[in-house]
């Protein structure tokens, strides 16, 4: 986890999107940039996963937050795309 700073987390959001196996090293850029770095100057920490499977590729990213209010009210909304908006993954 990346610390911010010492406020104890009381909440922890996560999220899930995956993409063809082919495709995942072009989506781990994409992610760690538009989706995980954002997440690390705003929250209060946050951690970045990832599963390679056989023909795709899972990520998780938690983030984690001093009370639900918290990732609105600072806009954390992932800027992450769907595949038909064009992204290089999927999300779901």
């Amino acid at each position: 986890m990346t610390p911010v700073n010492k406020v104890k987390p009381t909440i922890a959001r996560i999220w899930k999107g995956r993409t063809a196996k082919d495709k995942a090293e072009e989506y781990s850029k994409y992610l760690y940039e538009v989706g995980f770095l954002p997440l690390v100057k705003k929250a209060l920490g946050a951690q970045m996963f990832r599963e390679d499977g056989d023909n795709e590729t899972e990520f998780i990213t938690i983030s984690y937050w001093e009370s639900v209010e918290a990732p609105i009210n600072i806009g954390a909304v992932c800027r992450c795309r769907s595949k038909k908006n064009s992204s290089p993954g999927t999300r779901r």
